[in-house]
């Protein structure tokens, strides 16, 4: 899995969202347990898929420490996790450089993770 500037934890949140509010029916204050259900950071423990996290440095929307968060928990349960902070970059990437980086990372990782797995080679079969 590649998560790019991924909402772990839609409890923490940096900024107001009236569109994550709509999602959710209803503010934080109103339905704390719909946050909760809803952000992968509840499940985290569950997890076993090896998991690339990619965030840009200055964003407001996906702050990177939720990537942070995010990585330990997962490697807490066990799973192949890697985070990338891309510097520089707020939401989306924009520079030249890290655009081609960010493609980069993400072949380099199902390359890794796809392409040499055994079971999947199995079942294309």
């Amino acid at each position: 899995v590649v998560s790019s500037e991924g909402m772990t934890n839609h409890a923490t949140r940096p900024i107001p969202d009236s569109i994550l509010e709509v999602w959710m029916c209803g503010k934080l204050e109103e339905v704390p347990e719909r946050y909760q259900r809803y952000s992968p950071l509840t499940y985290a423990a569950q997890a076993r898929t090896p998991t690339l996290l990619i965030y840009g440095e200055r964003s407001a929307f996906t702050n990177h420490r939720q990537g942070e968060i995010f990585r330990d928990a997962l490697a807490t349960a066990g799973v192949e996790v890697e985070l990338v902070t891309l510097t520089g970059e707020s939401h989306g990437i924009s520079r030249p450089e890290n655009q081609v980086r960010y493609l980069h990372l993400i072949l380099e990782w199902f390359d890794r993770h796809l392409l040499n797995n055994e079971r999947i080679e199995e079942s294309l079969r």
